[in-house]
């Protein structure tokens, strides 16, 4: 059984796509206890090709939604959480990339101290992948979350 959702919604991400998949697919966690739900929303450029390719290649951990209308980022989270069959799930953004321990540390977190959610901190990098900001929340229990990166438990 998977451990932990990674949900994403996906709208004309062509350029970033590839690389938030490879971060994703090359976690120290392993990609086999990860359920990947990609949701389509009703892209005009060539995502909805690049999620059908990965989906291909790792067909028992990728699956995506192809939505007929757009309605936004909000509607395509809801819809990929319908679709969650594991105890925890995550959000993406469809230009992130993460680390490839990521998904363990999160993991661990919430596992080791019964959490029903976690907030982690990020980095924001240029086109270069230069870092230009760095967000991180020292604080375990309560600090100030201007813009928080959310993992939570699915009940």
């Amino acid at each position: 059984m998977k451990k932990v959702t990674v949900i994403i919604p996906v709208y004309n991400s062509q350029e970033w796509l590839s690389r938030l998949l490879d971060t994703v697919i090359s976690q120290d966690f392993g990609i086999e206890n990860i359920e990947l739900i990609l949701v389509n929303d009703k892209s005009t450029d060539q995502s909805l090709e690049i999620i059908k390719s990965y989906s291909q290649q790792y067909p028992g951990s990728i699956q995506y939604i192809d939505k007929k209308i757009n309605e936004g980022v909000a509607a395509a989270r809801d819809d990929g959480l319908k679709r969650v069959n594991t105890p925890y799930f995550m959000f993406l953004d469809n230009d992130d990339f993460i680390d490839s321990d990521y998904v363990s540390v999160l993991y661990r977190e919430i596992e080791s101290e019964a959490l029903d959610l976690v907030i982690s901190g990020y980095r924001l990098v240029d086109i270069n992948k230069e870092v230009i900001k760095t967000n991180s929340y020292e604080v375990k229990y309560g600090a100030n979350y201007e813009a928080p990166c959310i993992w939570g438990e699915y009940t």
